[in-house]
């Protein structure tokens, strides 16, 4: 490069450098503008610092904010209590979305046929909780832990009292907001496994009415109890036919998947080779041997010779057991299934209280 082109390039840099200097000032100038327009507009709006007027107008925005946190809570806890009636997980409904969480919330209630069977559902989670406990006392001792969600009611008193002072109440309710507040919390330090449970429901056109709302309560609450005790748990809904079959390994069942249980409907005819063969399937290709098979059913159908002599053979070398529920209110029939059954239990025999020995005391 000749000194003439250095001299050049030299130029042009220091041209360019000026211009750049020259926009940031204007860019400075217009940001101090910008700020004195914005301090105008909030003294305009707000009062000059340090007048009565600010102070009073403070106050309010500090009421409706904390009016607004407290309807925002009481959102969430309604979530958590309604799901938790459901034997669902608080906190993990809490951890999500407050879109996510209130679509469940909004789910429940705008269902009829949701809420029809919830009064049966809360005392058979009850009961399943309190069987769950029972089988698990003693395996382990339990361990504090912390949790993360937005759980007022398990928050650390840390949290609590940040959402009280005017320089942390920002961060804390992002913490919030986010699912990210510090809560208490519990775990079992011992891992807990028992057997799979299989639930097969008769969803037949038979199954109308009183039968269908226990047939979902005992489903549901026997979901909660495998979730409880960590137990692979299937699920085969069936008429004439398999509509839905599902296993959940370990118990994990999600909000969703608990709602989907609740809200399918077949209404045909009923067979229960398809289901049995399905069961049978699953326990063979999950690793589900020595499961437990809970079938629930008003026993209006038939099996035939040879699938009863397969199913038999099968129930012994794969060492399952089959519990079948008996929903007798109408017409009913415990003929076919005592011919492959271990223990028929009758609906009408027992009470809500007494579902505990009648049912749960087989798993």
């Amino acid at each position: 490069m000749t000194q003439a082109q250095a001299q050049k390039l030299a130029d042009q840099i220091a041209q360019a450098a000026a211009q750049a200097k020259a926009k940031a000032q204007a860019a400075c100038e217009t940001a101090r503008t910008a700020q004195g327009l914005a301090e105008m507009a909030a003294d305009a709006l707000m009062g000059s610092t340090g007048t009565d007027e600010a102070r009073a107008k403070s106050e309010e925005l500090a009421r409706l904010g904390l009016a607004a946190l407290k309807a925002a809570k009481d959102q969430v806890q309604a979530v958590s209590d309604m799901v938790q009636g459901w034997g669902l997980d608080p906190a993990e409904l809490t951890s999500q979305g407050m879109p996510e969480a209130l679509g469940i919330l909004e789910r429940i209630r705008n269902n009829p046929a949701l809420k029809k069977f919830a009064a049966i559902l809360g005392r058979m989670r009850q009961i399943a909780a309190r069987k769950a406990r029972t089988k698990v006392a003693g395996e382990g001792r339990r361990v504090t832990r912390t949790d993360t969600g937005r759980d007022l009611k398990r928050a650390h008193r840390s949290e609590l009292v940040a959402l009280t002072t005017s320089t942390t109440r920002p961060q804390t309710l992002q913490r919030w907001a986010h699912g990210a507040l510090r809560l208490h919390g519990t775990e079992t330090k011992n891992k807990l496994g028992h057997g799979p449970v299989v639930v097969c429901e008769d969803a037949s056109g038979s199954m109308s009415g009183d039968k269908q709302q226990w047939a979902k309560a005992l489903v549901l609450a026997m979901a909660h109890y495998a979730k409880l005790q960590r137990r692979s748990f299937g699920w085969v809904l069936f008429d004439s036919w398999v509509h839905k079959a599902q296993v959940y390994l370990q118990g994990r069942l999600s909000a969703h998947q608990m709602l989907e249980i609740a809200d399918a409907r077949a209404g045909g005819g009923t067979d229960f080779e398809k289901p049995l063969r399905k069961a049978l399937e699953m326990i063979q290709k999950e690793g589900l041997k020595k499961a437990d098979i809970l079938l629930i059913t008003d026993g209006e159908c038939a099996v035939s010779e040879t699938f009863l002599r397969e199913f038999l053979a099968a129930k012994k070398s794969l060492e399952f057991n089959v519990i079948t529920l008996l929903c007798d209110m109408g017409p009913t029939s415990g003929s076919t299934v005592e011919k492959f059954s271990d223990r028929v239990e009758r609906i009408s025999t027992f009470s809500l209280d007494a579902a505990e020995t009648a049912v749960f005391r087989h798993f």
